[in-house]
């Protein structure tokens, strides 16, 4: 967001301001140790000690590693580790494709507090209590996850992988057979082998070592007695853990993707045979510039196909195991891929939420169709034995079918309460298998949806927890959805708060507005926070009848930043995490339809924000500007940051219709910014597109037009603390001048952003 007077970073990227959220200060001793504990101790504890960081004190995240600090004490916003765990920068923590974001309140309040360390917790007093700034779900000693989960050929065998465990159920009874421990780390998939009774569990130790244990699993599974399970024989040899394993139809070979880049094969000496001890590869695939996720062999041998954070599927051939060709249409991480059972395409899913499906042979592949698959990342995808299916889970909460032809959705399975985090379909395509992330496992009917049977459930709550109500909202709902879960006898899980949306997207500053929040469980709010002190809000009584809404009247008045803010609301079930909106300094003007077209052109009068939306796959919303030759003219959209799914690209072209400016997708700006300089007098078109001509209500956005001074690029990047220097600049109506005046506090932190004002005085224009 644009304001009057422009920030630009000489170190980084801009940083918002640390969100000022009135939560009391966390304690480490109590709960960010072990917080950090939990999550990072297999990367950064110890001996280990990634990218050189070691998270084991606040003097060791203050020093950093290799990248800096890993924390700013009172700024959690620019912290590294915050980013990190939040999965705004990369490499996301902690490395397991398809995680989410950490929840970071814990971290943040502690970060905000001054990152102050105290003494050890003296022994609780009975019944005393501990107040949190908000509940942070830990996991018990033994992680209740469900990482992976495997159908055998015969229909018999159900296998689930966890946190360094691999369990074996009879599918017929739901029985508990046996139970394998000793992984290193998550088991990341499981593949049973077409030949023989052979089970891969591919894993290891995040930021360590890589492998994939192959189990010998008896194929005869007696109702109440155990199968026989042998081994496991180890296939090493990757940096770091493997996060996908395929074995080939012939069951002769292994191979893995690895999270180190690269992708591994290992040979078997026969058919269906585990080898003795411990094994090398015996080739190792180099293409992928990025974390590697997933991997498969074509049915029929000749091909493999590896998909990744590179966001690129790349075909092999698998004997010569050379790179053939890559195929590179989509916008975000790949977390899966598969191959229909004829051989003849490919489909892959990740983080843009899109199924693409590509034909594919040896000379080479092309698109062949492509869908909006869920709304969230696609965790994996799978296909149906008999090739008419495909089958996706997301983070959604939703596992779906689609027509393998047409990419038309066929069924929604029932919305789990936690990330699917694994899909598996038997053999004879009649039963669908479901791990998800809480530990629950469920069988369903693939034809029908029915449950089957519910192999295991996620772990009751702790003894003395709340009793939630009797009602409760489903974790994740859509927008608006008032759906409820009711509440079965026996064991509970208690659930959070949950904040998703806000609507308006964002409003100008001096006015009231009513906000809706949207999420769960959040009409009995009991307060409401801003990250800046000059907005403020008051929570509407009574509470909406919907559990999941929350109305706020807000005001921000003339202080208030312009730019994107974020809103947080306390609730008896803790405080939620946060959602965004923007405040604007222009007046709106909301979309006017026909504008599909540059000669039904919406005209503007600039300064101004558009608030409108592309309201159909395809739609392209055009405005005209009267501009006056000279005249410089900034365009921003912003749509991400406000929970769009817009992916903006802006063309203008000039009275004669011959093209001005054009905009770039930029990886590190979800947004766009363009500016032009007129070159002649006349009206001036600009056309607002989807990168992939996605349309619908929630490809909204915010288009500010106007002659308002914007930087685009400093030299040097970086300015000694506590020295003054000048930088040159570049940009839009900066006044004719090409230089800046920098002066860095001598206590400003290494890699900390500091504003740039254009030198040589302040013109009203940039005031």
């Amino acid at each position: 967001m644009i304001r009057r007077l422009f920030w630009a970073s000489v170190a980084a990227a801009c940083a918002a301001a640390a969100a000022q959220t009135g939560r009391p200060p966390a304690s480490y001793s109590r709960q960010v140790a072990p917080y950090l504990r939990q999550h990072c101790a297999p990367c950064h504890y110890g001996g280990q000690r990634q990218g050189g960081l070691s998270l084991e004190s606040a003097a060791a995240m203050v020093k950093g590693g290799g990248r800096g600090p890993a924390i700013v004490p009172g700024r959690a916003q620019e912290s590294l580790l915050v980013q990190l765990m939040e999965h705004r920068r990369q490499p996301h923590m902690p490395p397991i494709p398809g995680s989410r974001p950490l929840d970071t309140r814990l971290i943040r309040a502690w970060i905000d507090a001054g990152a102050r360390t105290d003494a050890p917790p003296p022994s609780k007093p009975a019944g005393s209590q501990t107040l949190a700034p908000a509940p942070v779900r830990t996991q018990a000693v033994s992680d209740p996850r469900v990482t992976a989960v495997a159908l055998s050929p015969d229909g018999r065998i159900l296998a689930a992988g966890g946190w360094g465990v691999l369990r074996i159920y009879s599918l017929a009874s739901g029985q508990l057979l046996a139970t394998r421990g000793g992984h290193p780390g998550p088991v990341t998939r499981l593949e049973f082998s077409r030949v023989g009774v052979l089970l891969a569990a591919a894993g290891g130790a995040p930021g360590r070592s890589g492998e994939v244990r192959v189990w010998s699993v008896g194929h005869l599974v007696r109702e109440g007695r155990s199968p026989q399970v042998h081994g496991p024989h180890i296939l090493v040899g990757p940096g770091d853990s493997v996060q996908a394993a395929a074995f080939s139809p012939d069951g002769r070979r292994v191979a893995g993707a690895s999270y180190d880049r690269l992708v591994y094969v290992w040979d078997l000496p026969r058919p269906g045979s585990v080898p003795a001890g411990a094994r090398r590869p015996a080739a190792v695939l180099k293409d992928h510039t990025d974390s590697v996720f997933g991997v498969a062999f074509s049915p029929d041998g000749a091909l493999i196909a590896t998909c990744g954070a590179d966001r690129t599927v790349k075909v092999w051939d698998a004997r010569s195991c050379r790179r053939l060709y890559t195929l590179s249409e989509s916008t975000g991480e790949l977390n899966s891929v598969a191959f229909t059972s004829d051989g003849t395409r490919v489909a892959a899913g990740g983080a843009d939420r899109m199924l693409r499906v590509w034909r594919v042979d040896r000379r080479g592949g092309s698109l062949a169709k492509a869908a909006f698959a869920h709304e969230g990342a696609i965790l994996q995808v799978a296909c149906t034995p008999d090739g008419r299916a495909l089958l996706t889970s997301g983070q959604d909460g939703f596992v779906k079918r689609w027509d393998a032809a047409t990419l038309a959705e066929q069924r929604a399975y029932p919305r789990q309460p936690d990330w699917p985090q694994s899909i598996a379909v038997s053999r004879d395509g009649r039963l669908l298998a479901v791990g998800r992330h809480d530990g629950g496992l469920m069988v369903y009917s693939a034809a029908t949806g029915v449950l089957v049977r519910e192999v295991a459930r996620p772990p009751a709550r702790s003894a003395g927890a709340a009793e939630p109500p009797a009602t409760s909202s489903v974790p994740g709902t859509r927008k608006g959805d008032n759906r409820r879960m009711p509440r079965k006898n026996g064991p509970v899980t208690l659930q959070a708060a949950s904040l998703a949306s806000v609507s308006p997207a964002g409003f100008p500053w001096g006015q009231r507005v009513r906000l809706t929040l949207t999420g769960s469980l959040l009409s009995d709010a009991t307060g409401v926070f801003f990250d800046d002190a000059a907005i403020q809000g008051t929570l509407v009584k009574p509470p909406d009848a919907n559990r999941g809404i929350a109305r706020v009247d807000v005001a921000a008045g003339p202080e208030a930043r312009v730019g994107i803010h974020r809103v947080w609301l306390q609730t008896p079930h803790g405080v939620t995490g946060a959602a965004a909106f923007a405040v604007g300094a222009w007046p709106e003007v909301p979309q006017g339809e026909p504008n599909d077209t540059p000669g039904r052109a919406q005209p503007l009068a600039l300064p101004c924000t558009v608030i409108g939306a592309l309201d159909q796959p395809g739609d392209v919303d055009c405005f005209r500007i009267d501009a006056r030759a000279g005249q410089e003219v900034v365009l921003e959209v912003v749509a991400q940051p406000i929970g769009s799914r817009l992916q903006p690209v802006l063309v203008v072209t000039g009275p004669d219709g011959a093209t001005v400016a054009e905009s770039r997708l930029q990886a590190d700006r979800p947004d766009t910014l363009l500016g032009f300089r007129a070159q002649k007098d006349g009206a001036h078109v600009v056309c607002l597109r989807d990168y992939e001509s996605a349309g619908g209500p929630d490809v909204h956005y915010r288009l500010n037009a106007g002659e308002f001074p914007v930087i685009t690029r400093v030299f040097p990047l970086g300015v000694q603390a506590g020295r003054t220097a000048r930088v040159q600049i570049r940009g839009w109506n900066l006044g004719g001048r090409d230089w800046a005046e920098v002066a860095v506090p001598a206590r400003t932190s290494r890699g900390e952003t500091v504003p740039v004002e254009p030198g040589g005085g302040a013109s009203p224009a940039l005031q």
